[in-house]
């Protein structure tokens, strides 16, 4: 059975959320978070958006492209979509 797509975004919101906590990950310059703020990741429709940067908008990615992200995550990948070579 196919996991829901609900349950990838929520998983990898969950790292997108441990990432922007992390001083190591989330490096601050002049006080403020650089890489992540606010950022999160969500269903939306048949896509799961990512957003790194609240202010910076989302990326939709497709559920192959979500799975691929998260599978990434999952083997100890730290950082975007983009650092998993995904585009």
């Amino acid at each position: 059975m196919k996991t829901k797509l609900t349950d990838i975004a929520k998983e990898i919101d969950g790292y997108l959320k441990m990432f922007e906590a992390d001083p190591k990950i989330n490096v601050s310059k002049n006080g403020r978070p650089s890489k992540y703020f606010m950022a999160y990741a969500s269903q939306y429709g048949r896509f799961v958006g990512v957003t790194y940067v609240s202010y910076q908008g989302h990326r939709s990615l497709s559920r192959t492209e979500a799975e691929k992200y998260l599978a990434w995550l999952r083997q100890g990948g730290v950082g975007t979509h983009y650092k998993a070579g995904i585009d």
